[in-house]
């Protein structure tokens, strides 16, 4: 499961390139004409759009992974540059849904621990990734 990423890195590096040309192009012209005050503020502005995109850009590979490997559920977590892999017991584990009015939450449970599942889907998308691991794997399943 990845997150829903329309641009790809490349593409972010021209709009950010363009976006920075507009802003550094609309504040000299402003600097031009008089106004130099406008060039500190437009600056402000192109580093404040580079931290955005420079945010985005870290988190846009994100993933959750999960398959089954000699009798465990093994999920690998991707959140920025940080990378786990969490190991349970098939025999062991079950499925936690939560549901309530606006939103469903999905946990994988065993010996105490939890880990929250389907954090880049709809709250559709992660009840529907419970049943699948419910047929597919066995996991037993508790609604709350």
């Amino acid at each position: 499961m990845r997150r829903n990423c329309s641009l790809s890195r490349r593409a972010l590096s021209v709009v950010l390139f363009l976006s920075c040309a507009v802003c550094f192009t609309i504040g000299a012209l402003f600097a031009w004409n008089g106004f130099w005050l406008v060039m500190p503020f437009s600056g402000l502005e192109i580093i404040a759009l580079a931290l955005a995109f420079l945010f985005w850009a870290r988190h846009a590979g994100d993933y959750e992974r999960l398959w089954l490997e000699s009798g465990q559920v093994v999920v690998e977590v991707r959140d920025g540059s940080a990378l786990a892999q969490h190991r349970f017991p098939l025999a062991w584990s079950r499925l936690l849904v939560r549901q309530s009015s606006r939103d469903t939450q999905v946990a994988l449970c065993a010996y105490g621990r939890q880990l929250m599942l389907g954090r880049h889907l709809p709250a559709q998308g992660r009840l529907s990734m419970a049943r699948s691991l419910h047929e597919v794997c066995g996991l037993a399943m508790r609604l709350e």
